[in-house]
């Protein structure tokens, strides 16, 4: 009889064990469940980011492009604007002489 008993307690210990360790296998599949979700979350949430980055990114480039035509541009036209001035300042020395005369 005691040894029944001895026996019941110990198949008792072994089933309080084995649905321990059930619980615990799904307390981590749920928690599996829930990184995998949060996972996928910033994965999703990584490449909206970089997209957007590559496209600020382009921007940027275009940006810098347009700037460097206009710079471009504005050198010319101020190259332009010297000649006349030149072309003024000479005719101005010519006019002055003739004033003189």
């Amino acid at each position: 009889d005691d040894m029944v008993e001895a026996h019941t307690r110990s198949l008792e210990k072994q089933y309080e064990r084995f649905a321990q360790s059930v619980a615990i296998d799904q307390e981590c599949k749920e928690r599996a469940g829930e990184l995998e979700g949060e996972l996928a979350h910033l994965r999703a949430q990584f490449e909206r980011e970089r997209t957007e980055w590559r496209v600020e990114q382009a921007d940027l480039r275009a940006g810098s492009k347009r700037m460097e035509e206009d710079l471009g541009a504005a050198h010319k036209r101020i190259a332009e604007l010297e000649g006349s001035c030149g072309v003024d300042r000479k005719r101005l020395a010519e006019l002055e002489t003739q004033s003189k005369d």
